[in-house]
């Protein structure tokens, strides 16, 4: 996150989000803070979800925590939205 400090609303969404993550056994991106995937067989890191704490005052999305998950990552969906592998009642 660019080394910002983030307000303790914006860090209990971050970490709900790696609860989230952690609960399916996905690991920390060693690249990307907010990224979370899993290691293939041939040692690379695959993302399966990300998240982008948003900035106060900042505008669309930029201002608003999201996430990005797959089929390709592009889209900006509500943090409460289930990526691949989780189960939502």
């Amino acid at each position: 996150m660019n080394g910002r400090t983030l307000t303790p609303q914006q860090r209990a969404e971050f970490d709900a989000f790696a609860a989230r993550a952690q609960a399916l056994g996905l690991s920390p991106s060693p690249f990307r803070t907010g990224t979370w995937g899993r290691i293939d067989a041939d040692g690379r890191f695959r993302e399966v979800a990300r998240v982008d704490v948003g900035e106060p005052g900042q505008p669309g999305f930029r201002g608003r925590t999201h996430i990005h998950v797959p089929p390709d990552f592009s889209d900006h969906s509500d943090p409460q939205t289930p990526f691949l592998g989780e189960y939502q009642r």
